[in-house]
């Protein structure tokens, strides 16, 4: 799909200026253009705003989304076992299975199993989770109240460091994804 001035000003109602977004549409642009042009006013775009556009529907196949949302959630999972907290199994499973289904290798049933097994097995984790820490959250609960009252929910730099970085990531792994499958 070839995006549009028309498309990210008047369809999608992109937050840019009428007048940058002009200078980055001045002719139709391919998805992969919008993931790796830097130059003029393409230099100042965030990866975040690129993916913005890129996810929009119909602009990616579906089979392409579907393996960036498998990429994104192995990674998540992956940092949380690097951070000492291993993910059940069947969170592990549930992400190879609908990689497996947008690889036309398994069925729309098992992919919607796998993710009940670990819907049903997070949420029992979750529970006993809140139970056994139900006395320290309700003590805190009033302290992070106000503390977010106060941070700046616009600087997600700021509260997540790694946030622009895993933007970067997500448009890199994105380009190869699309390479692999195109």
């Amino acid at each position: 799909m070839l995006i549009t001035l028309e498309t990210v000003r008047d369809k999608w109602l992109a937050c840019y200026p009428a007048d940058r977004l002009a200078a980055l549409y001045p002719v139709a642009r391919t998805p992969i253009e919008i993931l790796t042009l830097t130059d003029g006013p393409w230099a100042e775009v965030s990866a975040q705003d690129r993916l913005w556009t890129v996810f929009h529907t119909g602009v990616l196949s579906d089979r392409i989304l579907r393996l960036s949302a498998c990429d994104s959630a192995e990674r998540a999972l992956q940092r949380e076992r690097d951070a000492g907290r291993e993910p059940h199994r069947d969170s592990w499973n549930a992400v190879a299975v609908a990689k497996q289904f947008a690889l036309g290798n398994a069925t729309a049933q098992e992919m919607n199993d796998a993710a009940y097994d670990a819907a049903t097995a997070n949420a029992a984790f979750a529970a006993n989770a809140a139970a056994a820490h139900a006395p320290h959250a309700a003590a805190t609960t009033h302290a992070d109240a106000a503390f977010s009252a106060f941070s700046d929910d616009a600087d997600a730099d700021a509260d997540y460091p790694d946030y622009a970085s895993e933007r970067r990531t997500q448009v890199d792994r994105l380009l190869t994804i699309i390479e692999e499958n195109a």
